[in-house]
């Protein structure tokens, strides 16, 4: 999905990369337009985003700088692992990804709506999340993981199904969730 942030007049954005980026849990990337960031005070301070004076002290790291939020060694691991993942996505091309989740998503949504269920997703939401009401969701969820469907089955509201595609994902896995619920 095509972003700009200083265009649509963002002042924060975050988010994690371990699902549709397929990067690994532990990292997060934060977006702080650089008229909001000086009012931002880090919840925690380490030997690498040092604020204080005294024996050993490092130099000061600036109030308008992103470094503020690194207080400790960042996690390498996941920086090499997001690394490889983004360069997987961009041989793929991501407006491919973007293209393949969205259809699917957009075939799940019919095939769900085809079925009767009342849909929590609005039609035409450009998102791979699609959920609907489930009575006895998480119930229903642990079954379909025995039949190597993956979704999320949620008490919360009556029950809800949350079914998530990527770009691997296939309409033919779409028939396979729709026939199994049944």
């Amino acid at each position: 999905m095509k972003v700009d942030y200083k265009r649509d007049g963002a002042d924060y954005v975050a988010w994690a990369p371990y699902k549709y980026l397929m990067g690994p849990a532990g990292l997060a990337f934060l977006y702080v337009d650089e008229e909001s960031i000086k009012g931002l005070t880090p919840d925690r301070t380490g030997w690498k985003n040092q604020i204080w004076e005294g024996a050993h002290a490092e130099d000061k790291t600036p109030e308008d700088a992103a470094e503020k939020f690194e207080y400790g060694t960042i996690n390498f691991q996941g920086v090499y692992a997001i690394e490889e993942s983004l360069k997987y996505l961009s041989h793929l091309g991501m407006d491919y990804v973007e293209k393949r989740v969205l259809d699917t998503t957009g075939y799940l949504f019919k095939r769900l709506a085809e079925q009767g269920k009342e849909l929590w997703t609005p039609e035409g939401n450009k998102s791979p999340v699609v959920s609907y009401n489930q009575p006895g969701a998480v119930e229903l969820a642990e079954r379909l993981k025995k039949q190597k469907i993956k979704v999320t089955g949620r008490e919360a509201h009556g029950g809800h199904m949350r079914v998530s595609a990527h770009f691997y994902n296939t309409r033919g896995d779409v028939d396979k969730f729709i026939d199994a619920i049944g």
